[in-house]
């Protein structure tokens, strides 16, 4: 694991660290969730 990220009390530091070794905002965005909730949006559509 690398230092920023031991254990799940670290998830705060992921988007950091993230961008600390290069990634692009949009690919941390994307990491941090978007990945996820368009997944969701294409599998169960935006019913209420």
């Amino acid at each position: 694991m690398p230092g920023w990220f031991g254990v799940n009390r670290d998830f705060g530091n992921l988007a950091d660290g993230l961008r600390a070794h290069g990634f692009a905002d949009a690919d941390v965005r994307k990491v941090m969730g978007e990945n996820w909730l368009s997944f969701f949006e294409r599998s169960f559509g935006t019913q209420a």
